[in-house]
């Protein structure tokens, strides 16, 4: 009985490291946004953009030799209220941007979403602090938004971004494999199994 539990509890153990590992990550971004979509007008209205993508795959450049940019792209959709879901055309040209300005303007850095073939932002969180951060852990960042005044091709029609309101949230957070759900569900049952052996 006591090397079942055992076993149980290290496989329990074994599927939070594989969490802890995996390479997808989801990233979401919310805030509020105006703008039109394929021609209807929506002001302040509550979005949340999502992408799902391989971290092996994010790529680091040099802007102007001076600012650190991070980015990673997959298929992006947007949730705006009232409206029904959207996807960006171009899976492997949207998705996320993290980009620190330290080095030019000491204390400005954003996370978000953007246009990757020309950097226009659709969404993002701008912070005040170094910020470093390579879109490859689990992280959540909310502040003053950042967005571009741009047009961007979605399966709704065409979504025009004008302006940006409130605060924006951006969260990265890791997709569990699979083989790591069964593991963690098969050390569930043994921990219900053993509590009813020992009631």
């Amino acid at each position: 009985m006591k090397i079942t539990n055992i076993l149980l509890s290290c496989a329990a153990f074994a599927a939070l490291s594989a969490t802890a590992s995996a390479a997808l990550m989801t990233y979401t971004q919310t805030g509020f946004l105006s703008g039109s979509l394929d021609g209807t007008s929506f002001t302040n209205a509550a979005v949340t953009l999502r992408t799902t993508a391989d971290t092996a795959n994010v790529q680091y450049i040099l802007i102007e030799d001076i600012a650190p940019f991070w980015s990673n792209a997959g298929p992006t959709t947007i949730d705006i209220a009232g409206f029904e879901t959207a996807t960006f055309n171009g899976s492997n040209t949207f998705g996320v941007f993290s980009i620190n300005y330290s080095d030019f303007s000491p204390g400005t850095a954003a996370v978000g979403f953007a246009d990757l073939t020309n950097l226009n932002g659709i969404l993002g969180t701008f912070q005040t602090t170094e910020l470093n951060y390579a879109l490859a852990t689990a992280q959540t960042f909310t502040g003053a938004p950042a967005y571009a005044n741009a047009l961007f091709s979605t399966t709704s029609g065409d979504l025009m971004v004008s302006s940006a309101s409130g605060n924006a949230t951006f969260t990265a957070a890791l997709v569990p494999e699979p083989s790591a759900l069964a593991l963690l569900g098969l050390g569930a049952v043994g921990l219900v199994a053993r509590r009813r052996r020992t009631a």
